[in-house]
């Protein structure tokens, strides 16, 4: 791993030689804001550090590029490259905005507007505010003295400056152009603006502006023209004042234009020959400042060798907590597209969005006979992996669950193929095998993979009751589930299914995924083979009799709550599993009884406290004095995880303002009292009732749980 600080303008050659390419992740640019994009320029101009980027030194083989800021993918025959390049991990947003604002590269490689890879957030030029001699309202601060032609440090390349990047800020002006306009500064307008043009555009209005993006590159020689332009007009102000006003007020006007070192440089000298001295020596300076700020840019390089990309990866997600999330998927992605022209992430969202039939082997007993989860599995709309929430609404890409899911089942799946207990390990689902998968797996295997998941997450929701991917509470379940039924062999036997929900119920309650997933998760599998193949679970019923009795996870006791635990409170995500198992268990509505509560019903669903948080009055009002929130206090025994129940948003409110002897009233009948695991009279009355409440539905729970597991096994 090497670490270097290089000029920006030594950075922009290299991106003008394809020396630095973006690999092709198919990343947006998500840097759009013009706000957004004059702060990163303030922050240059200010000489302020803009943070790291992160290089991969790679064959150009490897991947598919693009140049920066570019739409179009090109392999390395087309790039005309071959050898070692820089390829950009991170950085992708700053380096981009920093060659657009200080060149002209990206429009040179671009050609045409078209191939913009963001023609909203890149049409845009860049230049630095000056104001004219004479004051007028709404000018910018006069940052670097123009007025007197003196240039505020001494040293224009080493010295920082006095003014800070929020300062410096309202000094930018961005333009946006269209690239149909006549603008001069349209870099794609069919008949190209001669320097001239823009030179009288930057000189000739309210203020003056210096073209940041000809700091670099072949029109240097145009910045100097504007900066002389600017200073030369600074001159005939200045002059035409002096002339103006009367000769005993000369000198006086005289000193406080000229600086001490020309006066001292040029004692006989004239008015107008000290301040055409004065005038090129701050155009110098300005020039040598804005220059400085690229050359001496705090841009901070990080550049991994390629056989360290893993290292990279990691690198990088310490770095960094913002922007565009870099990972393993975007180099798969890079590795995909080196080999074809599809778009990968098009591909996955192909198969993500294919209609399927779903085998009947998967349904369990309580909802096979049911008409309405028939009717919606078999409609043309129905999707599980959409259904499921593995597609972002916002951008509609697959969300990081799923697309760490599709990384690990392709691997597994393209390694071990043959579904080989000895092919599969754990180094399998970790980032160095994934990132050196086949192109030709990647693209053959794909739409297999994602039927696996699919299937899988069907499965998720028939047998486990959880209604989104992101409620599945330990994500490398998902993986065992999906590579196993990655074989179509296993598929129509309504036993894979059975033993898959067997071990997703003890795994959970045995604490088994508690610690090691990783080993666990390839150990689940091995087995679960075993199982399938041999129909042998002997495993799985000796890690059933560790249900409920691991401490400080699942023990029974610490799961009501009723232990000294040290402030160590049960998981969260045991109130969910709860109310999931119940969900796929079915159970008519505690207020409506005509409404059947299964995985599949369109109404949002609520954890509901199945004995209110309100019931013991003491407590309700010792919490309000003290400020906490018992809906928020994890080690308040009415947060057991067996006080919860998943009810309708309707049921919701219909109860909402129910007095306690009311809602006890709704929920003391037979049926219900069935439902929640409830024996006799219903009594909150003092903590004692409240606890033999929680204690009946608890046993209720386990006892259900060791049932449904038996018919399972």
């Amino acid at each position: 791993m090497d670490e270097k600080v290089e000029a920006l303008s030594n950075l922009i050659d290299k991106i003008v030689k394809k020396e630095i390419l973006l690999p092709d992740f198919q990343r947006k640019f998500i840097w759009k804001e013009e706000e957004k994009q004059g702060r990163l320029i303030a922050s240059v101009l200010a000489k302020m550090p803009i943070g790291s980027i992160l290089l991969l030194d790679s064959d150009a083989k490897d991947y598919a590029y693009k140049m920066l800021g570019c739409r179009e993918r090109k392999t390395y025959k087309e790039l005309e490259m071959d050898g070692k390049i820089l390829a950009l991990l991170d950085g992708q947003q700053r380096v981009t905005v920093l060659t657009n604002a200080f060149s002209n590269v990206i429009f040179d490689m671009a050609k045409k507007s078209s191939n913009l890879i963001n023609r909203t957030g890149l049409q845009r030029r860049f230049f630095l505010r000056i104001p004219k001699y004479e004051r007028m309202e709404g000018e910018v601060e006069d940052f670097f003295q123009v007025r007197k032609l003196q240039f505020p440090l001494e040293d224009a390349e080493k010295e920082e400056p006095k003014f800070l990047s929020d300062d410096i800020y309202e000094a930018i002006k961005i333009i946006s152009f269209n690239a149909n306009s006549d603008e001069c500064y349209n870099p794609f307008k069919e008949k190209e603006s001669t320097k001239s043009d823009l030179i009288n555009y930057c000189t000739s209005g309210k203020e003056y502006l210096i073209p940041l993006f000809w700091l670099t590159g072949k029109n240097t020689m145009g910045l100097s023209t504007v900066l002389k332009r600017i200073s030369e007009n600074i001159c005939l102000d200045i002059i035409e004042e002096y002339d103006s006003i009367e000769n005993e007020k000369k000198s006086i006007f005289e000193k406080n234009i000229i600086s001490d070192k020309v006066s001292e440089v040029m004692p006989n000298e004239s008015f107008k020959e000290k301040l055409d001295a004065q005038a090129s020596e701050w155009e110098n300076n300005i020039r040598s400042y804005l220059v400085s700020c690229l050359n001496n840019i705090q841009l901070h390089q990080i550049i991994v060798d390629n056989s360290k990309r893993a290292r990279a990866i990691n690198i990088y997600e310490n770095l960094n907590e913002g922007g565009v999330s870099l990972g393993t998927f975007e180099l798969v992605m890079a590795r995909f597209a080196s080999e074809s022209d599809e778009n990968y992430y098009d591909k996955i969202e192909k198969y993500m969005k294919k209609k399927r039939k779903y085998p009947e082997a998967i349904y369990n007993e309580q909802l096979k006979n049911n008409e309405n989860v028939r009717a919606k599995l078999t409609s043309e709309k129905y999707i599980a992996t959409i259904d499921m929430g593995c597609i972002e609404n916002k951008n509609g890409e697959p969300v990081n669950t799923y697309i760490d899911a599709y990384l690990n089942v392709m691997s597994l799946y393209s390694y071990a193929g043959l579904f080989n207990p000895d092919d599969i390990k754990s180094e399998l689902i970790k980032k160095n095998k994934i990132l050196a998968i086949k192109p030709c797996d990647l693209k053959n295997k794909c739409e297999d993979v994602c039927d696996a998941l699919d299937l899988a997450l069907l499965f998720f929701k028939m047998r486990c009751g959880v209604r989104s991917i992101k409620d599945i509470n330990y994500k490398l379940m998902l993986v065992v589930v999906s590579y196993i039924l990655s074989n179509k062999s296993y598929r129509e036997d309504s036993r894979t299914y059975d033993y898959l929900e067997a071990w997703y119920w003890i795994s959970i309650f045995s604490g088994y995924y508690n610690s090691d997933q990783t080993e666990r998760t390839i150990t689940s599998i091995k087995k679960l083979i075993n199982t399938i193949e041999t129909k042998n679970a002997e495993w799985l019923a000796e890690l059933k009799e560790k249900m409920f009795k691991v401490d400080y996870y699942s023990e029974k006791k610490f799961l009501l709550l009723e232990m000294n635990s040290a402030g160590i409170t049960p998981k969260s995500f045991f109130r969910d599993v709860v109310c999931q198992y119940y969900l796929s268990m079915t159970y008519k509505g505690l207020i409506d009884k005509e409404k059947e509560l299964n995985p599949f019903i369109d109404e949002s669903l609520h954890k509901h406290h199945v004995i209110p948080l309100a019931s013991l009055k003491s407590d309700s009002e010792e919490s309000k004095k003290s400020g906490v929130d018992l809906r928020k206090d994890d080690s308040y025994f009415l947060n057991s995880p067996f006080n919860f129940i998943y009810i309708t948003d309707e049921e919701n409110r219909d109860i909402l303002n129910d007095k306690l002897s009311d809602y006890v009233k709704r929920i003391d009948d037979d049926a219900t009292k069935s439902i929640l695991g409830l024996d006799g009279k219903i009594c909150v009355d003092n903590e004692q009732e409240c606890r033999e409440v929680l204690k009946d539905r608890s046993n209720h729970f386990i006892g259900r749980v060791n049932e449904r597991l038996a018919k399972l096994l």
